[in-house]
């Protein structure tokens, strides 16, 4: 993850931030799912702002890589997590400034 993050130039939101200060060491798996999910954020729709991430294009990139069943819902249920969390915390800034 801090390898994708470089790739973005920027800096990482508050909750990457404190994510990459708890983590104990380098995980694949973490990683795959934070690249897939920086990758989806494209798939947003905007109206009175970012909507979230559909969760027909989370099917659609598991179904493309072949995912089972159980791993799809697993990582379908993360991605919509950090999405929300995200979103509230945009929200939230939005909200102070």
């Amino acid at each position: 993850m801090r390898h994708q993050i470089s790739l973005r130039e920027r800096e990482p939101y508050p909750q990457e931030a404190e994510a990459l200060a708890r983590r104990p060491g380098d995980d694949p798996a973490i990683d795959i799912a934070m690249k897939w999910w920086h990758e989806l954020s494209t798939e947003r729709s905007f109206g009175f702002g970012a909507g979230p991430i559909p969760a027909s294009k989370i099917d659609a990139l598991c179904d493309r890589h072949r995912l089972d069943r159980d791993a799809a819902e697993y990582l379908k249920a993360a991605l919509m997590y950090v999405d929300n969390r995200q979103m509230a915390a945009s929200a939230a800034k939005r909200k102070t400034s």
